[in-house]
């Protein structure tokens, strides 16, 4: 078989994580049936040209997405002290690739994590982020938890900490956390960049260089 399809097939499972995507989010990803995203995962071997191809395009369309919606967040809009709960949940909300678990930890180093009230609701927090990623459905419902949760917020605390500065380290956090991803996403690929051109060579020849 193919070389360089039989790794991107040993990796399948590494580079759904990676976008941390279900196995059905990673199929309807990648125009596939989850069944077929099972397969692979359990035997390398199943991986086809075809669907290497959607996947490689998929992970680069996710990616962009991703880099978009961090970037059109503007820390002027966070300002705001009662905006602290909005920004993280927009982050995590909006960057699908940006890890719950990273956010709320970097967040929970801050010093003023403790006035906000996430030192003791970081595990609440992580629900309502992934209910917001990963549940259409329960969006009103994440939307409710999130608000109760602004209740916590020491706001008259908060205000002499929390400045447009806090929001923007937040942001930032959010993108290294993606940069990580998309390096990890690349190494899945064997690749030091998304090249198209590259990429599809190796498909045909089955190598690596």
């Amino acid at each position: 078989m193919n070389r360089y399809l039989l790794e991107l097939g040993s990796n399948i499972s590494n580079i759904r994580n990676c976008l941390s995507f279900t196995q059905e989010e990673f199929a309807q990803a990648l125009g596939i049936s989850r069944p077929t995203v099972i397969k692979i995962e359990q035997d390398p071997t199943k991986m086809t040209k075809n669907i290497a191809l959607a996947m490689f395009v998929a992970v680069q369309a996710e990616i962009e997405t991703n880099k978009q919606a961090l970037d059109s967040m503007k820390t002027s809009d966070y300002a705001n002290p009662e905006k602290a709960i909005k920004l993280i949940s927009g982050v995590a909300s909006g960057a699908t690739m940006v890890s719950s678990g990273a956010l709320t930890v970097g967040i929970a180093s801050l010093p003023l994590a403790g006035l906000i009230g996430l030192g003791t609701a970081m595990s609440t927090v992580g629900n309502v982020l992934n209910k917001l990623k990963k549940n259409k459905k329960s969006e009103e419902e994440s939307n409710e938890e999130l608000k109760q949760l602004q209740k916590k917020i020491d706001i008259e605390s908060l205000k002499g900490l929390w400045n447009e500065q806090t929001a923007e380290k937040i942001i930032n956090m959010a993108k290294e956390n993606l940069i990580k991803k998309e390096k990890e996403c690349l190494a899945c690929f064997d690749l030091e960049r998304w090249s198209n051109k590259e990429y599809v060579e190796r498909i045909i020849e089955g190598s690596v260089e």
